[in-house]
């Protein structure tokens, strides 16, 4: 099994979101490093290393993506299809991360193929249960393949 450290990058433009994920991988323990990216504009930038992260020794590659579907700019299905629709990074785990239980979403994500569908809790303790189930399978149990970026997808649509 892969022992290499794990990169998690949430985008959610919810600062509070954003903090309590933080808290309850805290308290849950995880092994992982955190990323925020505060939408799916900025987390396109991170995933291909320009502008402010373009420097990949501070910002690397995430090994996991835990994304908000309603962002302004660019929502995660629109980032999960960018995602999806560049052979380099197709292999990358995808979580949907987000407050709709609505049975269209939940298809469309998938539709777009999405590793995993969660909604967020509304208990602090169940989140705990939730970043720890996530550190768990997807970054400890899971085999996952270490995903490369080579620099062209700098010049991919």
């Amino acid at each position: 099994m892969p022992t290499y450290p794990k990169l998690v990058l949430l985008v959610d433009d919810g600062p509070n979101e954003r903090i309590l994920f933080e808290m309850a991988g805290k308290k849950a323990g995880v092994t992982y490093e955190l990323r925020h990216a505060i939408d799916g504009v900025e987390a396109v930038d991170y995933l291909k290393g320009e502008g402010q992260y373009g420097d990949r020794a501070k910002y690397p590659f995430p090994d996991l993506v835990i994304l908000d579907v309603n962002m302004p700019r660019m929502t995660g299905f629109e980032v999960l299809a960018w995602i999806r629709g560049h052979p380099d990074l197709r292999q990358l785990t995808v979580i949907m991360w987000t407050s709709s239980s609505h049975e269209e979403d939940v298809r469309r994500a998938y539709g777009l193929l999405a590793n995993s569908y969660l909604v967020k809790p509304l208990s602090l303790v169940v989140l705990v249960d939730m970043v720890r189930m996530i550190d768990t399978y997807w970054l400890k149990l899971n085999l996952l393949p270490r995903v490369l970026t080579p620099d062209t997808l700098r010049a991919k649509p």
